[in-house]
């Protein structure tokens, strides 16, 4: 809970630290930092002030879905809503996107061997039998 130190100046006390918080109402907006799948935050903290505006940042191979830029707002939340770093598909890649997907549901990497096996000798039945 913030403690009111001036008008425009508040303090907020998490896990030990003191931080201060400028703003110009005196009531300061608080956003968490919002959880972003393989991408980061140009601004990496726990929490953004009211206004605070940060960059998503895809990892290699990944691109935003929609905004990259979002806002910290006045009711604790961010605008617009926080954008997903996506799987970059290629022309030609479709079917090793369903691939991947579908070996991203197995629990372990011996189940994901063991899936590569079976479909690789689903494939050589399969060209034995037009031969």
């Amino acid at each position: 809970m913030p403690l009111k130190v001036q008008s425009t100046v508040s303090a907020l006390c998490l896990f030990g630290v003191l931080t201060l918080l400028l703003c110009p109402s005196g009531q300061c907006a608080l956003c968490l930092k919002p959880e972003i799948e393989n991408g980061k935050l140009s601004v990496d903290k726990n929490q953004y002030v009211e206004s605070e505006n940060v960059t998503i940042r895809c990892n290699s191979g990944y691109v935003v879905v929609s905004s990259q830029n979002i806002t910290c707002s006045e009711n604790k939340t961010w605008y617009p809503e926080v954008s997903k770093c996506e799987w970059e598909v290629h022309n030609g890649c479709e079917q090793v996107l369903t691939g991947s997907q579908l070996l991203q549901c197995l629990p372990n990497p011996e189940d994901v061997k063991m899936a590569l096996e079976v479909y690789k000798l689903s494939l050589e039945i399969k060209q034995l039998k037009q031969e």
